[in-house]
């Protein structure tokens, strides 16, 4: 038992959040909220910001770097709820806990679903123009 533990210490910060295996709180506030609510949402502004700006002239290389973007900030995201669904059904404590996180990612997982779709849209308007 002990050389399990010490072989999922010695795993990256990455593969541990992916597999559950941080503490809920620590999945929920941490790498949900501040790493990908605000780390990774404010690099997309300033990516797109960038990518219009710079890119503004050749409608091409603005929808690539625009839907790379994209993709990378999907990817983060996909990592962020995977890791907290696990990390939520491996918590001890309190059952009410794990189901609102549940809860919260479900409801947030269709939000996202429909920002998707608009941000796809405005790269369109953007790139059309």
């Amino acid at each position: 038992m002990a050389s399990v533990a010490a072989a999922s210490k010695r795993r990256s910060f990455i593969v541990r959040h992916w597999r559950g295996e941080l503490s809920l709180p620590r999945s929920y506030w941490i790498d949900g909220v501040l790493i990908f609510g605000l780390g990774i949402n404010i690099l997309f502004i300033v990516a797109t910001i960038c990518a219009v700006v710079l890119l503004h002239g050749s409608p091409a290389l603005m929808t690539a770097a625009l839907l790379t973007a994209l993709a990378v900030q999907v990817l983060v995201y996909i990592w962020a709820v995977v890791g907290v669904w696990r990390s939520a059904g491996r918590y001890a404590g309190p059952k009410v806990w794990s189901i609102l996180a549940r809860v919260v990612v479900v409801l947030g997982v269709f939000i996202s679903i429909g920002h998707l779709m608009q941000d796809l849209h405005l790269i369109q308007l953007a790139t059309s123009q």
